[in-house]
């Protein structure tokens, strides 16, 4: 009598055949010549559902985080997927990618903070809004009882407060970019509030510049993914998209811009594309070449020292050693932001209405608008000086009355020594 055999024959590929239910409900064929071949077949099957059991019931934070970033991130921007993967590669998974998801406690986004102190507040606070979205989600899909990080806070240091131009330091910069190709981007960021990336991804057909209410439609923007340009219909919130009436010192720029533009977008490269991040920085250069900085050494590249130790700044008027034609006619810092921040303070300190503002500036929410507003209309000094003034009028009575009785103590002494 021929031996039973252990695992079904399948007489169409002359081996062993067995049918073997995964995790998911759906069945997965294992092939073997022999017996043997197919134990070890099955229990190597045995110990991989096994593992992937254990990862889905009970993940490391390490593995839990690649799906979490999957399932995440595909409607996200470039630049914010890039700011997830820095947050979770850099900063979260060296400190708890190894532990298991639940014994993960508040210690550990406290260590996390620690190896980030030097690190900026606006860093921190990236890496703590990845860390509780995504516990958040690990807690809704019954892996932890409860998130350790609903109370984690960033601290780091805070960016230095941006200043807005003065219309007298927004004039200088006008008229010392006038005629280059950067002076579109300066007038667009202070005449319209733009972010960055809008100005870059603008396009002509985007802009109207007839009739009696000439405006921008804000609709595209122009993000990077290892430095190379994405032009995309997507802008950072849904407030974004907003259509910004422009003043005439605008429209007769871009007037003059538009005749003569072989691009398709407002602010391009050579071959009319939209700028890549290095190109922008070759950009942005026309106006740092125009601002003056520490002068430095030619040979080592750092700031000279007088013999004070003192830093010796470059003088107004003076000549880039690389650029002879250009003339440095700045003493302030301006950054792409600033131009964006001095438009948003102008309309602040015009008594605009504040719902307005937040509409032409794009802000997500009015708060975000509400903090510059008040930053810019209140706590001026020739707001507050009257009000100071009224503080300590008690001072001044209280200094009067006490001159006067030094004053009558001083005769009332001398008639006593006439009297002796």
């Amino acid at each position: 009598m021929p031996k039973k055999r252990k695992y079904p024959w399948y007489e169409k590929l002359q081996c062993y055949r067995k049918q073997v239910k995964m995790p998911d409900g759906h069945y997965k064929p294992v092939y073997a010549d022999t017996e043997a071949e197919m134990d070890a077949k099955l229990e190597t099957l045995k110990k991989e559902i096994q593992h992937e059991l254990n990862t889905k019931l009970d993940p490391t934070a390490a593995q839990y985080a690649v799906k979490w970033f999957r399932l995440n991130t595909p409607e996200l921007s470039p630049s914010r997927v890039r700011d997830y993967c820095i947050a979770i590669n850099k900063y979260i998974l060296p400190v708890i990618g190894n532990k298991k998801l639940r014994d993960v406690t508040q210690e550990d986004g406290k260590e996390i903070m620690v190896s980030m102190k030097d690190m900026s507040n606006s860093l921190q606070a990236n890496v703590v809004c990845v860390l509780r979205n995504m516990f958040d989600d690990a807690e809704d899909d019954k892996l932890i009882i409860r998130t350790p990080f609903r109370r984690l806070k960033a601290g780091g240091y805070k960016s230095e407060e941006k200043t807005p131009l003065t219309d007298k330091q927004s004039s200088r910069l006008i008229a010392a970019v006038r005629g280059t190709k950067v002076y579109p981007f300066i007038m667009i960021g202070l005449y319209a509030g733009l972010r960055k990336e809008e100005i870059l991804g603008l396009r002509w057909p985007n802009i109207h510049l007839e009739g009696n209410a000439p405006y921008i439609a804000v609709k595209e923007r122009v993000t990077y993914d290892q430095g190379k340009p994405i032009h995309e219909p997507k802008l950072k919130s849904k407030a974004s998209f907003r259509n910004v009436p422009i003043p005439l010192q605008l429209v007769e720029c871009l007037t003059a811009e538009k005749e003569c533009s072989p691009s398709d977008f407002v602010i391009s490269n050579p071959q009319g594309q939209p700028r890549s991040a290095m190109s922008f920085r070759r950009l942005w250069q026309m106006v740092e070449n125009r601002t003056i900085g520490p002068e430095l050494n030619p040979e080592t590249g750092k700031p000279m020292l007088d013999k004070k130790g003192n830093i010796i700044m470059q003088e107004l008027g003076s000549y880039p050693a690389k650029h002879p034609d250009v003339v440095r006619l700045l003493d302030f810092k301006v950054t792409p932001h600033i131009l964006r921040h001095t438009y948003i303070t102008n309309l602040c300190r015009s008594g605009m209405n504040l719902k307005k503002i937040q509409y032409l500036a794009g802000h997500a929410t009015a708060q975000i608008t509400l903090n510059i507003y008040i930053h810019a209309t209140e706590n001026q000094p020739e707001d507050l000086a009257a009000e100071i003034k009224n503080a300590f009028k008690f001072v001044e009575a209280n200094a009067e009355d006490k001159a006067k009785n030094q004053a009558n103590n001083i005769v009332d002494f001398r008639e006593w020594v006439a009297a002796q």
